[in-house]
């Protein structure tokens, strides 16, 4: 049998996930045409439970760009664990204004992450 190693990081842990490559081979056979191996690799880290965690941490990356670039001056996207990103706040104005923009980031968040993987923010 053929087999490669997938690894990921999640939550600054490494997860290597043994890939059967005859098995994906042999549950293809019945498709025309191939999948795209990022289909594949999805799949596997969705099986795996992983995919939850890669989300979230997509959060922590998009944080600035969806909050604008004078926020994402005075914040740090922290932590994001079982759908709560944590945000550390520089200033209590910006902590304020954020908490009355939650529920706007929230979307914003989730649409450019595209699942509904980030369901609070916690500001600090």
């Amino acid at each position: 049998m053929l087999f490669f190693m997938l690894s990921a990081v999640v939550y600054g842990k490494q997860h290597s996930i043994p890939v059967n490559i005859a098995f994906i081979v042999q549950n293809n056979m019945h498709n025309d045409s191939a999948l795209p191996i990022g289909s594949l690799i999805a799949g596997l880290l969705k099986d795996r439970g992983l995919d939850k965690h890669i989300q979230e941490n997509s959060a922590l990356e998009l944080w600035a760009e969806v909050v604008g670039n004078a926020a994402a001056r005075s914040t740090r996207a922290m932590s994001c664990d079982h759908g709560v990103l944590v945000i550390e706040v520089q200033r209590a104005i910006w902590r304020t204004e954020l908490q009355l923009r939650k529920g706007e980031l929230l979307e914003k968040l989730n649409q450019r992450i595209g699942s509904h993987s980030i369901h609070d923010i916690v500001f600090r």
